[in-house]
């Protein structure tokens, strides 16, 4: 099937709270969301390490944020895809895109839903 992978991992509590504003925005209740999708997010980045048996590489998603075009060229050479520097450029002035969520004023982790996460 594929030579290879990238496994792209978020941080779980920007990733959860990004898909409960996706899917939900206030239509359930958000202490049992954080516990159902903790669980799958931890089945999903366990399973992929274990089950795909060709090379795979890790991104942290935040490593994007940090160091996109770094980040980009070591993903192209794992893929062993030639980089074409218009298109890394590209990519990198491109890297904001156009839509936006409002951040949340306030943390919406209590402190026993943020031992569990780490």
């Amino acid at each position: 099937m594929f030579d290879r992978a990238i496994l792209l991992v978020r941080d779980p509590q920007e990733a959860i709270l990004s898909e409960f504003h996706r899917q939900y925005a206030g239509h359930i209740v958000w202490k049992e969301f954080v516990k159902e999708n903790l669980k799958l997010w931890t089945e999903f980045n366990l399973m992929w390490p274990r089950k795909f048996p060709k090379p795979l590489k890790i991104v942290f998603y935040e490593d994007l944020l940090i160091n996109l075009k770094g980040s980009l060229e070591e993903i192209l050479l794992f893929l062993h895809w030639p980089i074409e520097r218009k298109l890394l450029s590209c990519a990198v002035r491109k890297q904001k895109g156009v839509f936006k969520r409002k951040k949340n004023s306030f943390d919406p982790y209590s402190e026993k839903m943020k031992i569990n996460v780490k």
